[in-house]
C-alpha cells in the first residue's frame, strides 16, 4: 500500500516522471505535506523506515536546510504586523461602520488570530474564514477554517463562495471518532449537517438524513457566510503557497546537506594503534600489549574502550589509513551556492541574510534588496484584505439583522454603506529618520512642506497635527517676542528716567 511518506521519498530520490504534485497527492495530502515541511523535524524519516521494511533501504535524509518556516514567518511578520487597529487602518466614507467592524474584530480575538490567518495562508496557500454568530448573544465573529477540512467549494466570478463542504474529524466523550460534514449551498438556500462514521470521500447523497438543517433566512442572510483568499492565484482551484514551487530545490538542499554531514562524520571515530616497540633477547619484536583483563572488550586484534577503537600491532609495525581525502570545502561550497539559488525562488529568505550584512544598511537599501519579497507580500495582502472586507460586510449584515444595538443605523450592504478598504502602508516600515530626511530633501527642492510630507508617507492626520503644532509654536514665539519687547521697553524707559 502506497503511503504519503512513500510518495515523498520517491519524489526526492527517484525520477518518477511526474510533472505536477497533483499527479502524486490529493489536495488534503498536499496540505499535510506542507505542514510537514513547516515543522521539518523527521520530514524524511518515516518513509526511510517504510522503505527499509520492504528491503529497499537507502541512507536516510535529514531536513537540515529546510527554509519553509523562515519563508512563512516572513509573511506573518509583515502582512498584518502590529496591534489593531493600526495594523488594519479602515478607510470608508461611512464612519458609522468603523466601530462595529472593530467590535467584530474584538469578539473574534482578531488581534491575535490575524497572525494565524497570515501563517496558514502563506503555509497552505488558502485562507478560509467563516462568519459565525454566538447562539446566546447573536454577536458575529470570525472563525479560521484549516483548509484541509474544506473538501469542496465553488465560487462565482467575483470569488464569492456559493457552495462549500467541510468535513471535520470529531471525538465524542467516550473517545470514539466520527466525522461532521457541514454543507452550505446558496442555490438551495440552506445549511445541512451530518454526523457519521464515513470519510470525506463519501458523497453527500449517501449520508442520509441531516442531523441538522437550517435555511439561510433563519440567520437573516441570503449568502454563504464564508470567504476565501488565495495566497497566490495561479488559476487553479486552490491557491499556491509561498514555497510550493521550490519543493524540489528544498529536497535537493537537504540531500546535499545530509551527504555533507555523512562525509564529515562517517570517519570521525578515533582509531589508536597499540604498538610494542621493545625487542626480546633474540632481537625479535614483542607482541602488542594487553589492556585490562585479557579478552575483555577485545575481538582478535581489535580493542574497544568506550567509543574508541584500538588496533593491536606488533612492534615496528605501522597503521596507514586507506580513507581517501574528502572534499568537505568543495561540497560545502556547492551547498551554499544551491542555497543562494534557492533564495532566488524564495526571496523572503534574504530578510534573514541581511543580519550577516551588518547594521550599516539604510531602510531604502533594505527595501531594494527585498523588493521581490515585498511585492509578493503586497500581492498576498491585497488578496487577504479583499476577503476580509467581504467578511466585515457579512458580519455587519448579520449584526444588523440580529438588531444588535452596536449595529443600529449603520445602513445596508445593498445601499453600499458597508464599502471600505484599508489604508496603504509599508511592508518594511520607514523609520522616522528616513521620513524626515526625505521631507528635508523635497523641501530643499522647493516642494511645499505638506506635499513633501505626503510624499514621505505621513498621514493626513499627522499633517494636520503638524500644521496645528506649527501654528501653536508660532503663536508662542510671537507671545514670547512681545513679552521680551515689552520688558526691554520698560528697562529702556527706566534707564531714561534715572539719567534724567
Amino acid at each position: 500500500m502506497t503511503t504519503l511518506f512513500d510518495e515523498i521519498r520517491e519524489r526526492v530520490t527517484t525520477a518518477l516522471g511526474f510533472t505536477r504534485l497533483d499527479d502524486i497527492l490529493t489536495q488534503k495530502q498536499k496540505y499535510h505535506l506542507f505542514k510537514l515541511y513547516y515543522f521539518s523535524n523527521g520530514l524524511y524519516s518515516p518513509s526511510a523506515r517504510q522503505l527499509y521494511e520492504v528491503d529497499t533501504w537507502a541512507p536516510d535524509m535529514a531536513s537540515l536546510r529546510t527554509p519553509v518556516q523562515r519563508a512563512v514567518e516572513f509573511y506573518v511578520a509583515h502582512i498584518w504586523a502590529g496591534a489593531l487597529p493600526k495594523a488594519l487602518p479602515i478607510q470608508t466614507d461611512n464612519d458609522r461602520i468603523v466601530t462595529p467592524i472593530q467590535l467584530v474584530w474584538q469578539w473574534s480575538n482578531w488581534g491575535a488570530k490575524k497572525q494565524l490567518a497570515a501563517r496558514w495562508t502563506a503555509l497552505y496557500g488558502d485562507l478560509f474564514l467563516k462568519i459565525s454568530q454566538r447562539p446566546d448573544t447573536r454577536r458575529p465573529y470570525f472563525q479560521i477554517i484549516e483548509p484541509q477540512y474544506v473538501t469542496e467549494f465553488e465560487t462565482d466570478e467575483r470569488g464569492v463562495i456559493e457552495y462549500i463542504r467541510i468535513d471535520t474529524p470529531q471525538t465524542d466523550e467516550r473517545g470514539d471518532g466520527y466525522m461532521t460534514t457541514e454543507v452550505w449551498d446558496a442555490e438551495a438556500g440552506a445549511m445541512n449537517q451530518w454526523d457519521h462514521q464515513r470519510d470525506e470521500s463519501t458523497d453527500v447523497d449517501d449520508l442520509g438524513t441531516p442531523a441538522q438543517s437550517m435555511p439561510l433566512t433563519q440567520a437573516g442572510i441570503d449568502f454563504i457566510p464564508f470567504v476565501w483568499a488565495p495566497f497566490r492565484d495561479v488559476g487553479e482551484e486552490r491557491g499556491a503557497n509561498c514555497f510550493i514551487h521550490a519543493l524540489d530545490k528544498i529536497d535537493e538542499a537537504n540531500l546535499l546537506a545530509t551527504r555533507l554531514h555523512q562525509m564529515l562524520f562517517r570517519h570521525s571515530g578515533v582509531t589508536w594503534a597499540l604498538r610494542a616497540n621493545a625487542m626480546d633477547a633474540d632481537g625479535k619484536p614483542l607482541p602488542p600489549p594487553r589492556i585490562g583483563n585479557a579478552g575483555a572488550g577485545e575481538s582478535g586484534d581489535e580493542v574497544t574502550l568506550g567509543q574508541d577503537r584500538m588496533v593491536r600491532l606488533p612492534g615496528q609495525s605501522s597503521l596507514e589509513t586507506l580513507v581517501p581525502p574528502l572534499p568537505y570545502a568543495d561540497a560545502l561550497a556547492v551547498l551554499n551556492a544551491h542555497m543562494l539559488e534557492l533564495e532566488k525562488d524564495l526571496p523572503e529568505l534574504a530578510w534573514y541574510r541581511l543580519r550577516e550584512m551588518g547594521g550599516d544598511l539604510s531602510g531604502r537599501a533594505v527595501r531594494l534588496l527585498l523588493s521581490d519579497a515585498i511585492q509578493r507580500a503586497l500581492e498576498a495582502r491585497a488578496s487577504m484584505e479583499a476577503a476580509l472586507v467581504r467578511a466585515d460586510a457579512m458580519a455587519l449584515t448579520m449584526g444588523a439583522a440580529a438588531q444588535l444595538p452596536e449595529f443600529a443605523g449603520i445602513g445596508s450592504y445593498e445601499a453600499g454603506d458597508f464599502e471600505h478598504s484599508f489604508a496603504e502602508r509599508e511592508v518594511i516600515p520607514v523609520s522616522e529618520t528616513e521620513r524626515a530626511e526625505t521631507v528635508k530633501a523635497l523641501v530643499d527642492a522647493s516642494m511645499p512642506l505638506t506635499t513633501a510630507m505626503r510624499r514621505a508617507g505621513y498621514s493626513e492626520a499627522e499633517i494636520v497635527q503638524m500644521q496645528q503644532d506649527k501654528q501653536t509654536d508660532a503663536a508662542s514665539s510671537q507671545a514670547a517676542l512681545g513679552t521680551s519687547l515689552t520688558a526691554a521697553m520698560r528697562q529702556f524707559d527706566a534707564g531714561q528716567s534715572a539719567g534724567a
